[in-house]
């Protein structure tokens, strides 16, 4: 009972909380550690294995890359030359006689689009880059969301894997109290006691296989189709057993430096999108205040009463006047500055919340790892190998019922909480990159 001892100094020093160890768990059943392991990588590779996958199969990417390929194909087709047009006239003679008059056929298309070419093409760059930078953040930050659903899967399936040997660790001790009991040993509430244990860790086990089944899918739907979920399951399984403790730390690395994070984050993004397409429509404003001319050239056939026939050459150009609107112009322009000035400073604006949430995740993700740090893993291991030692000291009568229970409470408590430690890190790993946290619900 040594080690029991040290635990329990240790908890009057030390909150509950922990480093995970993380249990097996399939999607539909009581999670159980699996003996057809799909691979022995180790952990950091399994996260990098399944990371891959989400790449290639999450839908939010594919749908991405479609978004990406639709705006060069827009890119590509902006700023070209527009359509030529052909025009037709007639002109009657003297008592609607159509022979007499006069006919032509010309060709037009507008000249000088330098300006306005440029600015379109400058549109769609804008948004080209937009579906470009979008695409590169759900990149890199898929593994984040693979890492979370994968902890939080794997954790709770640890957590109703612990609750089931806790409960199998009641029934004996129910057992040794029901001998007692019949030989007048034991009153009957102790048998009462252990059975409201039982029933408590047997609900917090059927919430945990419910979240640990939620979680499983979540990963699912990550991965889409580039992963069966029969794989994607003993792969949890596989990163929750005891073995692969050790591991989970070497998982959580440090993440990119602040100003790469800042710029990743959703609302930055948007703002910096915003901000060069706004810079585009300006440009786009002031090329339409230019003169828009318009050539015609073609040829014509004079009729008799007009001296024909014969036949000419048409040639003939029209032009706007942009002076003659230049209050419209002055106000459009104007129009376009505010909007480049509401564009920047909304783009500062969420770069200055983004980096306020960027140190508060760091400041939080760093207390997240320091907690993993605090834990004693071979100590925890050896304390629930003491877990039998307890029970043997309870059938000898040298251990009471109260302390037989505080033990084990104690000990399901810190291993619950070095789980949840672990997914907080996760998650605070998440809020690096500016994703938002999932709702972990009560704690058991």
């Amino acid at each position: 009972m040594l080690v029991f001892a040290a635990i329990a100094r240790w908890m009057r020093v030390v909150p509950a909380f922990g480093l995970l160890v993380l249990p097996p768990g399939l999607l539909a059943q009581p999670p159980a550690t699996s003996s057809a392991a799909p691979s022995a990588d180790s952990l950091p590779a399994t996260v990098r294995r399944v990371t891959a996958a989400a790449r290639v199969g999450d839908p939010s990417i594919r749908a991405l890359r479609a978004a990406l390929f639709a705006a060069e194909g827009r890119a590509r087709s902006a700023g070209l030359a527009p359509p030529v047009a052909v025009a037709l006239a007639l002109s009657d003679g003297p008592r609607g006689d159509v022979v007499a008059g006069n006919a032509g056929v010309g060709l037009s298309r507008e000249l000088f689009r330098g300006a306005r070419n440029k600015a379109a093409r400058a549109r769609e760059a804008a948004k080209v880059e937009a579906a470009r930078t979008e695409l590169a953040s759900a990149e890199r930050v898929i593994e984040v969301r693979v890492l979370s659903a994968f902890a939080r899967a794997a954790g709770a399936a640890r957590i109703a894997d612990r609750l089931e040997r806790s409960d199998r660790w009641l029934a004996d001790a129910e057992s040794a109290l029901r001998a007692r009991f019949a030989a007048g040993d034991a009153r009957y509430v102790d048998v009462l006691r252990v059975r409201t244990e039982r029933l408590q860790a047997a609900a917090e086990r059927s919430r945990m296989i419910a979240e640990h089944a939620a979680s499983l899918a979540t990963l699912v739907g990550i991965v889409g189709d580039a992963m069966t979920p029969d794989t994607l399951a003993l792969l949890v399984g596989s990163a929750s057993e005891d073995s692969a403790t050790r591991e989970w730390r070497a998982v959580l690395v440090g993440g990119p430096d602040e100003d790469a994070l800042v710029a990743g984050f959703p609302a930055v993004r948007a703002a910096r999108a915003a901000e060069q397409e706004a810079h585009a429509n300006r440009a786009g404003v002031a090329a339409s205040h230019r003169p828009q001319v318009v050539g015609v050239v073609g040829v014509q056939q004079i009729g008799s009463a007009n001296g024909g026939p014969t036949a000419g050459f048409l040639l003939g150009l029209s032009s706007t006047l942009p002076f003659s609107a230049r209050a419209a112009q002055t106000r459009g322009l104007e129009a376009a500055d505010a909007e480049i000035l509401f564009a920047e400073a909304s783009r500062r604006a969420a770069e200055s919340a983004a980096r306020v949430s960027v140190r508060a995740a760091s400041a939080r993700y760093a207390a997240a790892r320091g907690r993993l740090d605090g834990f004693d893993t071979a100590l925890l291991l050896a304390a629930d190998a003491e877990r039998e030692a307890a029970l043997s000291e309870y059938r000898a009568g040298t251990l009471s019922l109260m302390e037989l229970l505080d033990f084990e409470r104690a000990l399901l408590r810190v291993e619950v909480e070095r789980t949840r430690a672990l997914i907080d890190a996760t998650l605070a790993r998440g809020d690096l990159f500016g994703l938002a946290s999932p709702d972990l619900g009560a704690k058991p």
